[in-house]
């Protein structure tokens, strides 16, 4: 074999066998996608390319050679050398690139997660099969009159190959778990990390192979920096990389934290109630749960009771986090059994209150406000445990008369009830204290006051836009909330039924469903006009009132001997009555586009009025059954 190629063939295998066991330091920390079989082949096939390339950029180094130089600070630099810098560099290169894909594609788990293993492996390897390869070539080096080593390649590339089997016992003995137990804690999530060891690969390689400029064993001054240096930056990495993995060790247990808050908040929200009154006769109902932690002290419900009761709590424990989570459903659990036992509130915190007493060594307890809504009297009997008052708004709106009693869990007593009258559309608005004690940016308290003023504010058209109003106000007022968000809204119907859908053609099957059976009559005909007057209504609003946005539709209807219905959105403001009515006496082609729904709206129905109240249209019809 040609003495050039025998040499290039060499250096290129000794520069590939870094790549080699950087491989191998990775499938002892990573999780194999294939077989070891079909692993080994496709690495085998991923490694002869850049074998080739290697021999070929080896040849084309030995034949290189520029006879010039060039001014560098006062110094005269070779342009071969700097030739041969870039030669090396670029060798290095291509055979960590094929690192990388092998990697990528042989192994499980996350991009960043397998690129962070990668880096990490192939500056290991790269320390080993490099400076620390140099000096222990120092045996077998013949140094002539003008200072040039003289190495036996094939010596170099078994001390290589010796080192670095060593480095890959010594990984997998004090290193490789590290590595994996730090890739399992983040859950592969590595992308804040991965940066640091390419860098640190890139600066280690330049470093390397700046000594090709020219020759450093010409002077000794030259030996002793190249000794420093290589002997300084492997140590500074290992310092380094001491702080980096300390660094992931304290991130991947934050997330694991944080993963674990994430569980409990899944469990506790799922523990609350979404809306399942929502077309239901003489009530509707909106709530929601905003912690300031991942999970919060604070809770609600709202059940049945049977007779046409319906109850309704909220409460805020003391204390933030795990604790007051883990308090919270134990509370909760307990004063719902006792709503549903006793049927009465202040029996429920009675009886709730000497069992939170029992075994409550951490000395927590709970503010709970408890009320039972009769929807056939329309009387709200409630109790209150050193809970916020709520709001009401019975013709007038106000703060609803408490009595003051101790929270649940901290001393043995009695609890009473009191009473009030609901008339009809009456609003009951339950809250926690993260809603009046959120703080602006100069420490001020947004305030009962201010919520009173909130609440007297026209255009809210059903409970979830009354919750979402408060909450969107209290956002806009705290930027950090420091307490959890707790509201409640419950609005009293009377004998009607409020539902509210979205405006778009699906719904319409919706209301349909829910008023069809309601209608106490044997006329198959009167029915079928009323679905078709509530079509032709319906989808006006869609077209008029939200022609170009999303919004909402707040449908009420009463059934007796005659259909009330109402229909309300917050769109843009047009009377239907306003139209002209078509001429009849018309052609069919003389007739101008649109107008007949509503025509026939107002020809079929006994009364249809229109009306535009507190930024919101508002469309009443009217039909006698009987």
């Amino acid at each position: 074999m040609d003495t050039n190629l025998a040499s290039a063939a060499l250096e290129a295998f000794s520069i590939l066998l870094f790549g080699i066991f950087s491989l191998l330091i990775v499938d002892i920390t990573l999780k194999r996608k294939y077989s070891i079989k079909k692993s080994l082949i496709l690495s085998a096939v991923l490694f002869i390319i850049p074998y080739i390339l290697l021999i070929f950029l080896r040849l084309y180094a030995h034949q290189f050679s520029i006879d010039q130089e060039i001014d560098f600070f006062g110094r005269q630099i070779d342009l071969s050398g700097i030739s041969n810098m870039l030669i090396e560099l670029s060798a290095i290169m291509i055979s960590t690139f094929f690192v990388y894909i092998a990697v990528l594609k042989c192994y499980e788990g996350k991009t960043s997660a397998k690129v962070f293993a990668a880096s990490f492996a192939v500056l290991i390897s790269m320390i080993a099969s490099t400076f620390f390869s140099d000096y222990a070539m120092l045996a077998y080096n013949n140094l002539t009159a003008e200072g040039t080593i003289l190495v036996e390649k094939s010596v170099y590339v078994i001390l290589q190959t010796v080192l670095l089997i060593i480095t890959l016992i010594v990984y997998d003995l004090f290193i490789k778990n590290k590595v994996k137990k730090l890739i399992s804690d983040t859950n592969g999530e590595m992308n804040r990390f991965v940066v640091v060891p390419i860098i640190s690969y890139v600066i280690f390689i330049i470093a390397y192979c700046s000594w090709y400029v020219e020759d450093y064993t010409v002077r000794e001054s030259m030996n002793l920096q190249y000794f420093f240096t290589s002997i300084t930056l492997p140590i500074l990495y290992a310092l380094m990389f001491r702080v980096i993995f300390t660094e992931i060790s304290a991130t991947a247990e934050s997330m694991k934290t944080e993963t674990e808050l994430n569980a409990a908040k899944l469990i506790q929200t799922s523990i609350l109630p979404q809306s399942r009154f929502n077309g239901t006769k003489g009530i509707s109902l909106s709530a929601a749960m905003i912690p300031a932690k991942e999970v919060g002290g604070d809770f609600y419900d709202f059940f049945e009771l049977g007779n046409g009761k319906i109850a309704v709590l909220i409460a805020d424990v003391s204390g933030k986090g795990i604790p007051a989570a883990l308090f919270m459903m134990h509370a909760h659990s307990i004063i719902k059994n006792n709503i549903i036992l006793t049927n009465s509130p202040a029996e429920a915190m009675t009886k709730s209150n000497i069992q939170l007493l029992e075994n409550n060594d951490s000395c927590m307890f709970v503010t709970v406000f408890i009320g039972i809504l009769d929807l056939n009297s329309g009387t709200f009997t409630y109790s209150n445990a050193g809970h916020n008052p709520p709001l009401i708004k019975n013709k007038s709106l106000e703060y609803l008369n408490v009595k003051k009693q101790p929270v649940l869990g901290v001393v043995p007593t009695t609890y009473d009830d009191l009473e009030v009258t609901l008339s009809d559309d009456a609003v009951i608005f339950l809250y926690t204290d993260g809603v009046t004690e959120a703080m602006d940016d100069a420490g001020e308290e947004y305030g009962t006051e201010r919520l009173l003023n909130l609440l007297k504010s026209p255009g809210v058209m059903n409970m979830k836009d009354l919750v979402d109003l408060v909450n969107s106000d209290v956002n806009a007022y705290s930027k950090q909330p420091h307490d959890d968000v707790t509201m409640v809204a419950l609005e009293y119907t009377g004998s009607s039924t409020k539902l509210s859908v979205s405006a778009e053609k699906k719904s319409l099957e919706i209301i349909q469903k829910l008023i069809s059976p309601s209608l106490k009559t044997d006329d198959a005909k009167l029915k079928s006009s009323i679905m078709m007057v509530i079509e032709e209504i319906f989808v006006n609003i869609i077209s008029y009132a939200y022609p170009d946005s999303k919004g909402t539709v707040c449908v009420t209807f009463d059934v007796g001997d005659e259909l009330r219905m109402k229909f309300e959105d917050s769109g843009i403001p047009f009377d239907p009555l306003k139209s002209k009515d078509p001429d009849p006496s018309l052609t069919l082609y003389e007739r101008s586009e649109g107008g007949y729904g509503i025509y026939l709206v107002k020809k079929f129905m006994d009364t249809v009025s229109y009306s535009y109240e507190n930024g919101k249209n508002v469309l009443t019809i009217t039909k006698k059954l009987q």
